[in-house]
């Protein structure tokens, strides 16, 4: 088990060397992980950088690791498109955007993806209860 764990904590380090790299993490039920890992493969194709994913087998957790081997200015104006496409894939399977690492600033634009207006309104309310003067975590998923 030891050589298990050394491996996953070393594979973050190896991808990097291979290029410029972004990391997310999405959730998919533990019988679908396979099928997330194929799709992650066509994802690389498709947009010509490599996806790996690692993580949480038991439950479900997906790390994902982009790596682009071109210009920062390119790699950067193409995550976007490559993070929406692993999302959508990850939704499609009974998934969501994030499990470990939350929405924050990075993935708050992709949140619609996962949550409907409507849900999404109700939260902006709770929201507003507890911190009317969006003081706590300001700009972190919605924006008032």
């Amino acid at each position: 088990m030891k050589k298990v764990s050394q491996v996953r904590s070393k594979l973050h380090f190896a991808v990097k060397a291979l290029g410029r790299v972004d990391i997310a993490d999405a959730v998919v039920p533990r019988s679908k992980i396979p099928e997330l890992m194929r799709k992650l493969g066509e994802i690389s194709l498709k947009h010509g950088v490599i996806v790996s994913g690692s993580g949480h087998a038991g439950d479900g957790n997906v790390h994902i690791g982009v790596v682009g081997g071109m210009l920062e200015e390119e790699f950067r104006k193409l995550l976007p498109t490559v993070f929406k496409d692993i999302f959508a894939e990850g939704i499609s399977l009974g998934g969501t955007i994030s499990g470990e690492h939350g929405i924050g600033i990075a993935k708050k634009k992709y949140v619609p993806l996962a949550i409907k207006e409507e849900q999404l309104e109700l939260m902006r309310k709770i929201k507003k209860v507890f911190d009317p003067n969006c003081i706590l975590n300001p700009g972190k998923i919605f924006d008032f």
